[in-house]
């Protein structure tokens, strides 16, 4: 060690710890932690004597630590709560494991919150505040207009919640990253969403689907875009169910073309269940996007698609062009995702089973399938109604059963082999009540009149007599049966 290190280096007494000066003159101190790792610090000072006093602090509040009187958890925590928020942010971003566009939607959502709320640390996020800034953003119910997108009525009570949702999974991460204690938004509930719908979608009809693509094909370009080309795009999504992004991302080496089993392949990366999925495709759809792509290179965008935005314009227009109005009576609007929608609907109306549809539009439960997607056609109602009986239809009258009273006869009664006290059995007037054998449990000839006398006390005899016949003895050791009881049978399973 040379004369110049030995001069600008001073242990300290207790040998834990020790200062340097940098180039500047400024005392460094190093110690070792309550964890055992090394610490390094400056003290901001060049003054020997006030870096010591420094450093005795720091080695004081170690052994402290070390003797579990200042609890390190608790310092680490504050020490997060302290940092400034937007750094939290940053570093929660960068841990999703989803596609970059979802990343930046729920940051964007975050970064909105927290500017508005006027947060800078987590120490400033409570449920209150974060409550109050979207509260704010949404309408009062009186101003409201009956849609509201259109209308700048505030966010719905769907937005509302994609926000909430968002700072409470920021909220959550915290939580789970050991940088904060409690998750102050745990508690916040969401809208509901049903009282505040603001974009539904209508499914279009055979009908209206045949029209749009007409009004495709023979269509101007629109966008830079041919209308056969927009045509395909269409049969595509009304054929496949595939979502408009997922469409985009295609390539023509996704396109399997076996005889057998055509398809679309739709990659991991861009499926929004994060798995490959393969599109059944109908043969007259197959062979249209073999000839569109047969003079593609396999890595080449499989389709003409726009951006978002533009898409939306360009139904918009050819639907306008087919004469089918952008909203329905019921306010519902007809974008590129209805198209997904009639895909869904058109399964449900040609009978297909449930769970067959949920497969094919990918869907994780079958009530989003049966409750979102699904939609009735016009005349499904009404034509569901003729599997009612008919009501105006004459026929013979039901012949009412006589009770006995007023001098009518009491109604025949029926045995269990299929004769009556009327004497169609057998062609005699017999009883035919049934008694159980006390010894077999099998059901026994009544020596009396030549036929199956039973148990059953309120039968009567042709001459309106009662059953004599005698009622087996009940076994001993066990209780009285019950009324209901005595009628039952023993059943062997086979």
């Amino acid at each position: 060690m040379s004369q110049q290190s030995k001069g600008r280096k001073a242990k300290a007494g207790n040998g834990s710890g020790g200062l340097s000066r940098d180039h500047r003159g400024v005392w460094i101190a190093r110690w070792t932690a309550a964890n055992g790792r090394r610490r390094k610090r400056s003290t901001q000072t060049t003054d020997k004597a006030a870096a010591q006093r420094i450093l005795s602090k720091w080695l004081a509040d170690e052994a402290l630590r070390r003797s579990g009187v200042v609890d390190t958890r608790a310092e680490a925590l504050a020490r997060q709560s302290r940092r400034p928020i937007a750094e939290h942010v940053r570093d929660w971003a960068a841990s999703m494991q989803c596609a970059e566009r979802h990343r930046e939607l729920l940051r964007g959502r975050v970064e909105r919150i927290i500017d508005g709320c006027g947060l800078r640390t987590w120490q400033d996020v409570s449920a209150s505040a974060v409550m109050a800034y979207l509260n704010d953003l949404r309408p009062p119910p009186a101003d409201a207009p009956a849609i509201g997108r259109d209308g700048n009525a505030g966010i719905s009570a769907q937005t509302f919640n994609f926000y909430l949702a968002a700072m409470k999974q920021f909220a959550q991460w915290m939580l789970r990253d050991q940088r904060a204690a409690t998750n102050p938004l745990e508690h916040l509930q969401r809208l509901n969403i049903r009282t505040d719908r603001r974009h539904d979608r209508a499914a279009l009809d055979p009908d209206q689907q045949r029209a749009l693509i007409r009004a495709a094909e023979t269509g101007p370009d629109r966008r830079g875009i041919p209308g056969p080309a927009r045509a395909l795009l269409y049969r595509v999504s009304l054929e496949t169910g595939i979502r408009f992004s997922e469409l985009a991302s295609l390539t023509a080496g996704d396109f399997d073309p076996d005889p057998e089993a055509p398809a679309l392949i739709v990659r991991a990366a861009y499926s929004k269940r994060r798995r490959e999925d393969r599109l059944p495709l109908r043969p007259a759809l197959a062979e249209r996007i073999g000839e569109h792509l047969a003079r593609k290179a396999p890595g080449a965008p499989a389709f003409d698609c726009p951006k978002p935005d533009g898409a939306a314009r360009i139904i918009r227009a050819d639907l306008a062009a087919a004469g089918i109005p952008y909203r329905d009576d019921a306010g519902r609007v007809r974008d590129w995702h209805c198209l997904r929608h009639s895909f869904i609907s058109a399964l449900a109306a040609g009978g297909v089973a449930p769970k067959t549809a949920q497969a094919l539009a990918r869907h994780s439960t079958i009530t989003l399938t049966l409750d979102r997607y699904t939609h009735s056609f016009s005349g499904d109602d009404a034509a569901a109604l003729a599997a009612l009986p008919d009501l105006d239809r004459t026929g013979p009258p039901l012949a009412a059963a006589a009770t006995g009273t007023d001098d009518s006869a009491a109604a025949p009664i029926r045995g269990t082999n299929g004769g009556t006290n009327g004497g169609t059995n057998a062609g005699a007037s017999r009883c035919i009540a049934m008694h159980r054998n006390g010894a077999d449990d099998a059901l026994s000839p009544n020596p009396g009149d030549g036929v199956s006398c039973g148990k059953n006390r309120g039968f009567l005899h042709p001459d309106a007599s009662p059953c004599t016949a005698a009622k087996p003895t009940d076994p001993e050791g066990l209780e009285p049966p019950t009324y209901g009881s005595e009628d039952r049978r023993s059943i062997q399973l086979s």
